[in-house]
């Protein structure tokens, strides 16, 4: 026997006892404390500390929280100032119209032309 394993002698109804050897259960390595869920789930599949149901479904639950999944956005061309003051300047535009009371223009007069009058045409006929 090694010095790690500790045998136990079992005398049963047999005549001959028994040695079964037991061995130590293997020392864990504590979980560091600066995992976050994605590090300890990952720690997890590569058997690097046991699975334990309550930390997994924690780590799970705080995924999309502590490593969110991210955008990019792109600017080509004018740059972030510029384009503000562009929006500043259509606003105050906007806003000068709104208050500015609408100019109401007097209808165009239509003068009336005397009107001839049309012979009825030989194809027209009275229903």
């Amino acid at each position: 026997m090694s010095e790690n394993m500790i045998g136990v002698v079992r005398s049963g109804s047999r005549p001959e006892p028994e040695v079964e050897l037991i061995k130590p259960p293997k020392a864990e390595a504590p979980l560091p404390q600066d995992l976050d869920g994605y590090q300890y789930l990952e720690g997890v599949l590569q058997r690097k500390w046991p699975y334990e149901p309550e930390l997994a479904r924690c780590a799970r639950d705080l995924l999309p929280y502590q490593r969110p999944k991210l955008s990019v956005q792109v600017q080509v061309g004018e740059s972030f100032a510029e384009r503000l003051e562009e929006a500043i300047e259509r606003r105050s535009k906007r806003i000068n119209q709104i208050n500015q009371p609408k100019v109401i223009e007097a209808p165009k007069v239509i003068e009336a032309v005397e009107a001839t009058p049309v012979e009825p045409s030989a194809f027209r006929r009275r229903i």
